[in-house]
This record gives C-alpha cells, sequence and structure tokens, in this order.
C-alpha cells in the first residue's frame, strides 16, 4: 500500500505519470521482487485496463447516442489494445516460440530477460482473477466519480 500512495503522490507532483515508475521501485525494494517483474506485471495491468476501456466504451457507447466521431478513433485504440494482449498472451504461453523470434532478431535479444519475467507471470486461473478485480475496480471508479 505504501508503494502504491507513494506513486500516487508522485502522479501529482511529477509531469509524464512518474509515480508509476517510483511505485515499480518502491514495489521491488520493500518486498524482494525483481523489479524487471514488478515492471512487467504493471504493464499487463495497464493493457488489461486498456481492455476493460474499450469494453466500457462499446457498451455506452450502444446506449448514448452522439458517440460515432470518437468511436472510429476508439477503433484504433481497441485494435492496439488487442494486439498488445495477443502479444503478451503469446509471450506468456508460448515461451519457447517467443525465445525463437528473439534471437532471430538482433535488436530483440535484449529483451530475452523481459520475455522470462513475463513468463513467470503466466497463469491462466490469476489471469483470469486479476482481470475480473481490475474490471470491478474500473467500474466503481467509474460509479464513484461519475466518469
Amino acid at each position: 500500500m505504501q508503494s502504491v500512495f507513494a506513486g500516487l503522490f508522485a502522479n501529482d507532483l511529477l509531469p509524464a505519470r512518474a509515480g508509476e515508475a517510483v511505485r515499480c521501485f518502491l514495489l521491488s525494494y520493500k518486498t524482494d521482487i525483481h523489479l524487471p517483474l514488478v515492471i512487467t506485471s504493471v504493464v499487463i495491468l495497464r493493457v488489461m485496463d486498456g481492455i476493460w476501456v474499450v469494453i466500457f466504451y462499446f457498451a455506452t457507447s450502444f446506449v448514448v447516442e452522439g458517440a460515432g466521431a470518437a468511436t472510429g478513433v476508439m477503433a484504433v485504440y481497441a485494435a492496439g489494445v488487442a494486439a498488445l494482449a495477443m502479444l503478451l498472451l503469446f509471450v506468456l504461453f508460448r515461451r519457447q516460440h517467443a525465445h525463437h523470434f528473439v534471437s532471430n532478431s538482433s535488436w530483440a535479444a535484449r529483451f530475452v530477460h523481459f520475455l522470462d519475467e513475463i513468463h513467470n507471470l503466466g497463469n491462466w486461473r490469476e489471469l483470469r482473477i486479476v482481470m475480473l478485480m481490475t474490471g470491478s475496480t474500473g467500474c466503481y471508479r467509474s460509479a464513484l466519480y461519475g466518469r
């Protein structure tokens, strides 16, 4: 909780959501979890948040009129989120294939450790639970703040 609150405080003070980096560092420091694993889990959570944003937008756009202009932009956003989610799922559950891709690309060989950390998080049960939790907190936040 300390890392979350410190990150939120830093987001209010520093530009470009620098509090996310502060939160990752503090969480890694306090819990002795490797920093790449913490960063990877935050990236996966942000992708899940993006999926929920797309779901909530399209569910709302069917009810609210006048959302037609933004729907095209949201479709592009949804395609980007879907591509990123598919890439993360591929790396999560197809480790050998991901390593084969990386070994064929000289620029991507630097990310082998990052791929291993993503693979360490790959468990369907936990991903389902986290996806439901992020969706329920998104519903709570939008009901609480009226957005």
